[in-house]
């Protein structure tokens, strides 16, 4: 007797693709995000890293194992990627291949989220982690972090030359918090800086996913992968050669007390690539923010 398998999504993630195993018949189906079919029944399920199924048909019992994980599009243009994977010590890994593995400074807490993942705490006084040397040249860029904020006034999250107090005497770009609060994305270009501002319904003391967006005309803003403010600006050219640094020093007001959990930064390369399939910086934030509740289940 065959009967067949659906395995069904809430929302379609075209960047993400799954791949299915019938445990009895050694058989693999893959697909995109959407609809599998198989011999089994019918199974709705929600986007996990590796969900296991065991459930029976009539007259025959079948086992399936499920697996998700991000189109290859999505790693175009990826220029940092700190995953906090170690767990421990004072190195963060830059999984982008670029080589940017950022130093941890004062005394950051490793800390365990439900699902075994990790993430770094940050004391708001004279914690902080560091690249050193961070060269490159955007015309488009994209900034994704999961983050949790306990401190109300101003942490710096993430940005390029911070402990020099004038950052935007020099390319580069700027994530933080007000105490309004206010979600905060900027960057800068031969001395002149560009800022977007926007309130949020108390971002503090919760995990939640923060998008940067310049796409080579606007600013965007993302909170939870909803667009909050965007702001026209047009061509701007930033030619990097400086620090990259997750909050600041201990002599700055701009201090950031909470925690980090994930960190990517993508140049105009994913832009292109995006276009190139038909997919908008919508797609790709939905997405982004489908992948980043996977690492982080407190999200949101």
């Amino acid at each position: 007797m065959k009967a067949k398998l659906y395995v069904k999504y809430p929302v379609n993630y075209p960047l993400l693709y799954f791949g299915a195993i019938d445990n009895t018949k050694k058989k693999i189906k893959t697909g995109t995000i959407g609809i599998l079919e198989d011999e089994v029944t019918t199974k709705t399920c929600t986007p996990n890293p590796t969900e296991s199924y065991h459930w029976v048909s009539p007259n025959i019992e079948f086992n399936y194992a499920l697996s998700i994980k991000p189109n290859p599009i999505l790693r175009q243009g990826l220029v940092v990627e700190y995953l906090f994977a170690e767990g421990t010590g004072t190195t963060l890994k830059d999984y982008s291949n670029k080589g940017y593995n950022m130093t941890l400074y004062g005394n950051p807490v490793w800390g365990v989220l439900t699902n075994g993942k990790y993430y770094v705490e940050l004391d708001g006084e004279d914690d902080y982690g560091k690249v050193d040397t961070f060269t490159e040249t955007f015309t488009k860029i994209v900034i994704e972090l999961v983050i949790w904020l306990e401190e109300r006034a101003g942490p710096r999250v993430l940005g390029t030359n911070i402990d020099a107090g004038a950052w935007y005497g020099k390319d580069g770009f700027l994530c933080w918090v007000n105490a309004t609060p206010a979600l905060s994305f900027a960057i800068a270009s031969g001395g002149v800086q560009y800022a977007l501002n926007s309130n949020v319904k108390n971002p503090f003391e919760k995990f939640f996913h923060f998008i940067g967006v310049y796409d080579g005309n606007k600013l965007m803003i993302y909170y939870n992968a909803l667009k909050i403010t965007e702001k026209v600006i047009g061509s701007v050219t930033m030619n990097i050669n400086t620090t990259l640094q997750i909050t600041t020093i201990a002599s700055s007001a701009w201090v950031m007390k909470g925690k980090i959990a994930l960190t990517r930064i993508w140049n105009q390369d994913i832009f292109t690539a995006l276009d190139s399939v038909g997919l908008s910086i919508d797609d790709f934030v939905k997405t982004l923010y489908s992948l980043a509740k996977l690492v982080v289940p407190e999200l949101g």
